[in-house]
């Protein structure tokens, strides 16, 4: 039964609208006139070039390069939103804590802010009044994250159940959906152990802005041209289900592991997310799990 409702779940967010909520994330706010500049300084991404309205994903790295934190920025007239699991924004808050002294800027949760709210699905509707509205161009179809005030977001999410036939997307429905996209998770895929070029987040980090933390290993990283691992998309046969951590082998080498994996409706498979050593990593590639079970990179 419980598959069945995920199963209706995914369809309504493939073919009409569904809705994810978010409860294990949150929110920092930073505020101040530089705010932009301070972030600039500490994440992989442009921030200056974030227009009020505009948004992007970014990183926060340690010294040597690896994954700190993955947020959405979001850029308004008064102020620059964070969006992410809590566990991000607290490495984010311990970090940023020891040098935003030294700058013209605040940072505090947004304790104001419902738990983040993403919309998946051609026919979902974003634009909501008084809500704060991010597109999420790693889904197909198309998201878009709502963050909205604490003392009227049932109100607000009532009323777009009502005028849209919204679902309501479980873990498991959405799991389908992420691997099917192919989108790393803070945790599983992304952390301390992981570059953003393994996790194909090239789009997350600049090489033309000025330094920040991390900022040496990523031209390294380019000038060197590649890494030695890449995330990749399994389609895997003849099995129910992929444990994380799980071995893949090619040839009877070892290449890499899972890092998640889920039914999917859509190749009629278990999809998994895994790290593999690069030059197995090309499309149509032939690994294989513990037991010879058929694995291939899609």
């Amino acid at each position: 039964m419980a598959f069945q409702e995920a199963l209706a779940q995914y369809r309504a967010a493939q073919n009409g609208a569904a809705m994810a909520k978010f409860s294990d994330w949150g929110v920092l706010r930073f505020s101040g006139p530089e705010r932009a500049k301070f972030l600039q300084g500490l994440m992989t991404s442009d921030v200056l070039a974030l227009g009020p309205g505009q948004s992007g994903w970014s990183c926060l790295l340690t010294a040597k390069g690896r994954i700190r934190a993955h947020v959405l920025l979001i850029s308004r007239e008064e102020e620059i939103l964070a969006l992410g699991p809590a566990s991000a924004l607290d490495n984010m808050a311990a970090d940023f804590s020891r040098v935003i002294m030294l700058s013209q800027t605040k940072m505090s949760r947004a304790a104001d802010l419902a738990a983040p709210v993403l919309l998946l699905g051609p026919r979902a509707r974003a634009a909501q009044a008084g809500a704060v509205v991010a597109p999420d161009e790693r889904f197909a179809p198309p998201g878009a994250w709502i963050l909205s005030p604490a003392n009227a977001a049932d109100t607000v999410f009532a009323a777009m159940e009502a005028a849209g036939g919204l679902a309501r997307l479980g873990p498991e429905a959405f799991e389908m959906l992420r691997l099917e996209s192919g989108v790393p998770a803070f945790g599983p895929e992304l952390g301390e152990e992981t570059f953003p070029q393994e996790a194909l987040l090239d789009g997350c980090v600049s090489l033309t802005k000025g330094c920040y933390l991390g900022q040496e290993i990523m031209s390294r990283l380019s000038r060197r041209g590649h890494v030695n691992r890449l995330l990749v998309r399994l389609k895997i046969s003849g099995a129910k289900a992929a444990p994380a951590g799980a071995k893949i082998f090619l040839n009877g080498r070892e290449s890499g592991f899972i890092t998640s994996a889920a039914w999917s409706p859509r190749a009629d498979a278990v999809l998994a997310l895994a790290f593999a050593r690069r030059e197995d990593a090309a499309a149509g590639a032939k690994l294989e799990l513990s037991g010879g079970i058929a694995a291939e990179v899609v």
